[in-house]
Formats: C-alpha cells, sequence, structure tokens
C-alpha cells in the first residue's frame, strides 16, 4: 500500500475543481424544466456521442474490464465488442426514430402511447429502482478499490464523489451530464492510453506476447461450445446483442441523449459516436488486464495475494506511477465513476416528473415549481446514493 501523496492529490482537486466550474457555467442556461432534462435540444451531436460513451462506460467498467482480463477470462470477453455495431443500426433506424418523432422526454411516455399507463408506470418504477441501487454500487466499488491500495476511508472517497456529482447535476442539469461527461470521457481515454504506454515502458526487453501467451493463456479468445453451465464464446455474443439494445433501447439514462440535439439525424450520429468510441476503448481495457498480467508474472508483487482483480489497475497506478501522473489517472477513474452517476441522477428526476408529478399529480402547477421539484430530486439520489454506498 502506498499513500496517495500531495501532488496527486493535487490533480484530483484541480479536476474536481473543473468539473464544478462546468456546472456553475451550465445553470446559467437552465431556464424550465424542459432544459433542465433535454438542454432544449441544442447540444451539438459530437459532445453529446461522447457522454453516451461516458455513460455507458462507468468505473465499475474500467476495473471490471482489467480485472476479468487479468484474471482467469482472459480476453474472451472481449469478443463481444464487434457486435456492438448490429445495436447501433437497430437503435439509430428502428428505436431512436420514433421516440424523436413521438417527441417524448421520458422514454415511457412512449410505452403509454403504445401500450397503457399501467405499462408506463411499471417501466418507470423499475428503472427508478434499478437507478437508486446502481447509483450506490458505481459509487462503492470504485472507493473500495481505491481505497484498498490508498489506505484513504472508504466513505471518504464515497462523500467526496458524492457531493461534487451532486452539486453539478443539480446546477446545470442534463448539460452539465453531457459537457461533464465528455470531458470524463476525453479523461479516461487518455488514461487508458497512458497506462498501456507506461506498462510496456516498465517491461521493456520482456517479450509480452510470448509472456501472455504461455504465462497464463491471456491472448485466449474464443472458447466454443453451448454449455448452459460456462461461458462460452456464442453465449457472450448472444448476451452482448440483446443485453445492450435493451440498455441502448430502454435505459432512460442513454435515450435522454436522443432529445438533446436538434435533429434525428444528429442523435443518430451521437449514437454511431459513442458505440464505436467504445468498441476501441473497451478492447484497451482488456488489454490493460493482460499487460498488467504480464507486468506482475515478470515482476511479482506480494500484495497482490490479497489484491482483488478489479483492484489490481489502481494498485498499479498507485505503486508504479510517478507523482501527478498518478493522479491524473485516478482522476480518469473519478471521471469514469462520475459520468454514469450523474445521468442516472438527472434520468431518474426527469422520470419521477415526466411519469409520475405530472401524468398522475395536479396540472395546473408551474414550470418553476416542476424545475424546482427536478433539482429537489436530484439532491435526494444523491444523498441516497452516498448513504448507500458504504
Amino acid at each position: 500500500m502506498r499513500q496517495l501523496g500531495a501532488l496527486n492529490a493535487a490533480v484530483i482537486a484541480l479536476y474536481l475543481a473543473g468539473i464544478l466550474a462546468i456546472g456553475y457555467w451550465t445553470s446559467r442556461r437552465v431556464k424550465s424544466s424542459r432544459s433542465y432534462f433535454t438542454a432544449d435540444g441544442r447540444l451539438n451531436f459530437f459532445v453529446v456521442g461522447l457522454s453516451i460513451l461516458g455513460t455507458y462506460l462507468s468505473a465499475l467498467t474500467m476495473l471490471a474490464l482489467s480485472g476479468v482480463a487479468y484474471g482467469v477470462h482472459d480476453l474472451t470477453w472481449a469478443v463481444q465488442l464487434p457486435f456492438l455495431i448490429l445495436t447501433a443500426f437497430v437503435i439509430t433506424r428502428l428505436v431512436l426514430p420514433r421516440y424523436r418523432a413521438a417527441g417524448v422526454v421520458s422514454v415511457y411516455e412512449y410505452l403509454e402511447r403504445r401500450m397503457h399507463v399501467s405499462v408506463r408506470l411499471l417501466a418507470s418504477l423499475s428503472f427508478i429502482v434499478f437507478s437508486i441501487g446502481r447509483m450506490g454500487l458505481v459509487l462503492y466499488l470504485p472507493a473500495l478499490a481505491f481505497s484498498t491500495v490508498t489506505g484513504i476511508p472508504v466513505w471518504l472517497f464515497i462523500v467526496v464523489m458524492g457531493t461534487i456529482i451532486t452539486i453539478y447535476t443539480v446546477l446545470g442539469g442534463i448539460e452539465a451530464v453531457v459537457w461533464t461527461d465528455a470531458l470524463q470521457v476525453i479523461l479516461f481515454t487518455l488514461t487508458a492510453v497512458l497506462t498501456v504506454g507506461f506498462i510496456l515502458a516498465k517491461l521493456g526487453d520482456v517479450d509480452v506476447i510470448a509472456v501472455a501467451r504461455d504465462g497464463g493463456d491471456k491472448l485466449r479468445w474464443y472458447i466454443g461450445g453451448f454449455d448452459f453451465t460456462r461461458i462460452t464464446t456464442a453465449w457472450l455474443i448472444l448476451e452482448t446483442i440483446f443485453q445492450t439494445i435493451r440498455i441502448y433501447g430502454t435505459q432512460q439514462d442513454m435515450t435522454q441523449r436522443y432529445v438533446t440535439t436538434g435533429s434525428t439525424r444528429e442523435a443518430n450520429r451521437s449514437v454511431w459516436i459513442g458505440i464505436l468510441g467504445y468498441i476501441p476503448l473497451g478492447f484497451t481495457f482488456y488489454l490493460i488486464g493482460a499487460a498488467l498480467f504480464v507486468f506482475y508474472y515478470v515482476t511479482p508483487d506480494p500484495a497482490l495475494a490479497t489484491t482483488k482483480n478489479d483492484a489490481v489497475y489502481a494498485h498499479f497506478i498507485i505503486t508504479q506511477l510517478p507523482a501527478g501522473i498518478g493522479g491524473l489517472m485516478l482522476a480518469g477513474l473519478f471521471a469514469a465513476a462520475m459520468s454514469s452517476i450523474d445521468s442516472l441522477m438527472n434520468s431518474t428526476s426527469t422520470v419521477c416528473i415526466e411519469d409520475f408529478y405530472k401524468r398522475l399529480g395536479r396540472k395546473s402547477r408551474s414550470d418553476r415549481h416542476y424545475l424546482f421539484v427536478a433539482r429537489a430530486l436530484t439532491v435526494l439520489w444523491g444523498a441516497l446514493a452516498t448513504a448507500m454506498a458504504p
């Protein structure tokens, strides 16, 4: 275990201050509940695409992908990545245009129009329950990994992250979420590339391919068969097709992005940017896990005997990287966690207002009232996620 260090802490603090500044900047453009939920459809498609990528890839995913490849599953899960292209076709050709044409803010309103209000309310409630649980989980697991390798209490990470996320999401709504997510994607992409570079530099003349192949079969990517009791390539492919279509097509934290651009064409571009960007980035995190296996195979570290696979990445950052660079990479992990949680906070507030408060409540409320309630709900989700995470 190694201390975080003053320089690393300063880099992280500077990053968090920048995120709060974005929240303040976007808050001045929030004039109504619609701008809080959709940014009045004025956002750039490229920025929205980056935010879609950021929402899909959380710190949980960053740590998990590298942990999977570091552990017994090698690169077998990476086979899923190319099949996301099929998801992009389904969403942009069949799903997104229908949501845009319907003019809905909450995707679950579309269910009422096509089926019944009971279906809308059940789907909305399911999403709210799912989101509250996921916020706490996404907040807790990265904090646990950081705490394991730095010795800093888990609760401190949770309180700091939970507070920062809540503040900028309350201030700027979906526009703050989109802009901060875009910045965070850039940061953890840089983090991933730098990690690969530092690992390879530290390995020097080591034949990485040979060690990865012979030391742990880390280049394995295919498992044949259709055995229901084990992970096989066929099941992984089917799982990613059905699961990602569900995520991109029915989860409010993803679909809400589709109405923040000026047109259906721009929204489709955003989806393609988010999905095509995830494929190489996801593979990079699998590659990091395999490379970390090679590194610690060549230079064993006794501390890893008690370190979980999904904390090895954070352990490497703290123990092997120079001060400042390590802080930048830890900020990247912070960023990945924030990019998922802020989306869930805003979209859960949207669902509560659009599907329950407006649909079932009094109709004579002013828009200012709805905006106030939306912000109050966002504070509530932040408090719940922070309280549940420990």
